[in-house]
């Protein structure tokens, strides 16, 4: 196989002529998803359309990073990935907001034109001004745009729960779909307490998917009722583990529920006593995580006449996936 060499976003055999000292009146001709340059040496490029929906798959695949959007990332590999992140809106949909870029994520926002929904993930490593903050990213004309809005902490700090109730109180999301919430390692031991407004008390219609990490209950039937995906995830620590009751009530406030993860979150179950079974009719995938720990509560879930107990309240007719 001979060896290639990149030139601009083209792979070409070592030795062959520069692009420039191609027939430039040479004319494209299709040849299934490419464009081929009859007689050229070079490989095909690749298409606009393609290179535009992988550009939006890896913005949202590397939202969770704390560096730079990905659309900025690929606009510096060559000039034809350069011109697609340029002229796509739709790549520059996901944006992470980092406190130490707060001028340049208006900028990203304005690369995303008018139209495009916007997922927005707020990385809080550090103390920050919250009034700039939401007053810069939440404007009208934003608001509506965002579908997915993600908060990870990284910072101890009392603030963080300021900002996440000023943002329940003040704002109304009407298009939400995806609302995360989450501790990382780095601030375990600060935790978010009860859920905002914007979760309990005024959720969007579009909300069907949740993840909390460290926030505590209860959890409305309002914020429940087209709920599809909910994950739940807090140590036995921090939050109390849950009755038979509460977890009754908290899926059977679900009735569109498809998948739900739970990770050290778990109700307490009396080995040997019958209780009433919880029908999930619609639920396709179920993912447990269970810690190993020397705590009473957490011991007795690793214990398999739990899980025997655990997995005889559910009826899931439809699940196929257990994890």
């Amino acid at each position: 196989m001979p060896e290639l060499t990149l030139v601009e976003d083209r792979f070409q055999p070592a030795g062959s002529p520069p692009p420039s000292a191609c027939s430039a009146s040479a004319t494209l001709a299709p040849t299934g998803l490419f464009a081929v340059a009859p007689g050229a040496t070079k490989a095909p490029m690749t298409p606009y359309v393609v290179l535009t929906r992988v550009f939006e798959i890896g913005a949202c695949a590397t939202l969770h990073e704390r560096g730079l959007p990905f659309a900025l990332l690929v606009s510096q590999v060559c000039r034809h990935w350069r011109n697609v992140a340029t002229h796509a809106p739709s790549v520059w949909c996901a944006i992470p907001v980092h406190p130490l870029r707060g001028g340049l994520t208006g900028h990203f926002i304005s690369r995303a034109g008018l139209c495009t929904s916007l997922s927005l993930y707020f990385h809080v490593v550090s103390e920050w001004n919250l009034d700039k903050t939401l007053d810069f990213l939440f404007r009208a004309v934003h608001v509506p745009r965002i579908r997915e809005l993600r908060i990870h902490v990284y910072h101890r700090s009392t603030s963080v729960s300021v900002f996440i109730w000023r943002l329940g109180r003040t704002i109304d999301l009407p298009r939400l779909a995806h609302l995360e919430l989450s501790w990382s390692q780095e601030a375990e031991g600060h935790y978010l307490g009860n859920l905002p407004p914007l979760l309990n008390t005024n959720p969007s219609a579009d909300l069907t998917s949740v993840v909390l990490r460290g926030a505590l209950f209860p959890l409305q039937s309002l914020a429940l009722r087209n709920m599809k995906s909910l994950t739940l995830a807090a140590p036995s620590q921090v939050i109390a583990p849950l009755s038979y009751a509460d977890f009754r009530d908290l899926l059977s406030a679900c009735p569109a529920l498809e998948h739900l993860k739970l990770d050290g979150l778990f109700p307490v179950l009396t080995h040997g006593v019958q209780y009433p079974t919880i029908a999930l009719p619609t639920l396709a995938a179920l993912e447990l995580v269970m810690k190993h720990d020397r705590t009473p509560v957490v011991a007795l879930k690793n214990d398999p006449s739990y899980l025997a107990d655990f997995f005889a309240l559910l009826s899931a007719p439809s699940a196929h996936t257990l994890a």
